[in-house]
């Protein structure tokens, strides 16, 4: 008897989610359809990954602080979704260089290349997903809140 291979992986997973074009989708289906991207590709969230996500579905602010290789990415990579879903932008920057590419790609992965740009023209209007370009001489952009924020800790 002979085994089939594996399907090759979807085109933009994440994206295929989303509602489409100026639709949006509650938080009960944004957790939804997250939680089965994540179960379908293999990966079952850590307690402090789903309580980040939690925290940020309730409109919290959250700082995760854990280990290399502990999954912030992922809960990163949630927070894209959310605000896709919502029909809003988002923002990923990199402490290192090196890991810019590396981000960029896996974001055009899964959100496909349309929904995510990079470089020194920071996005205004469009698209989504904005990520430094390691040639970028100041790779970081101005945030303002219209009130102070409170960032909060999860134990």
């Amino acid at each position: 008897m002979s085994t089939l291979p594996a399907p090759p992986p979807a085109e933009a997973p994440l994206e295929a989610l989303l509602p489409p074009p100026g639709g949006t989708l509650a938080p009960d289906a944004v957790l939804d359809r997250f939680v089965s991207f994540a179960s379908g590709a293999g990966l079952t969230l850590y307690p402090h990954q789903e309580e980040a996500i939690l925290q940020l579905l309730d409109g919290r602010h959250v700082v995760l602080s854990t280990p290399t290789g502990s999954g912030k990415s992922l809960v990163a990579t949630f927070l894209h979704f959310q605000a896709m879903a919502e029909g809003k932008r988002s923002f990923y920057t990199c402490p290192i260089k090196a890991l810019v590419n590396e981000k960029f790609f896996d974001l055009c992965r899964l959100f496909g290349p349309e929904n995510v740009t990079r470089g020194p023209d920071r996005p205004t209007t469009q698209p989504n997903a904005w990520v430094a370009a390691v040639d970028d001489a100041a790779p970081a952009l101005t945030l303002a809140w219209d009130r102070p924020q409170n960032l909060g800790t999860i134990e």
